[in-house]
């Protein structure tokens, strides 16, 4: 399980090209992808209006950590 920074995910989120973007989509398909409750909050912050939180919600939705989170 790899433990993802919320600065990373809003990075991943925005479609930036950064370098700890590239190895965790390298890394994705090898781990779970997972986050805290806090880092979750962190996130969610910079989410502005009701089309950007359900954006964030279908990304993160077919991800394992999600689905285990949730339950």
């Amino acid at each position: 399980m790899l433990l993802i920074d919320s600065s990373v995910w809003i990075d991943w989120l925005r479609g930036s090209d950064t370098d700890a973007v590239r190895f965790v989509q390298a890394r994705e398909a090898q781990e779970e992808l997972a986050l805290t409750q806090m880092i979750y909050l962190e996130v969610l912050q910079g989410v502005s209006s009701e089309r950007q939180f359900a954006a964030t919600q279908r990304s993160w939705a077919p991800k394992p950590f999600w689905r285990h989170w949730t339950n």
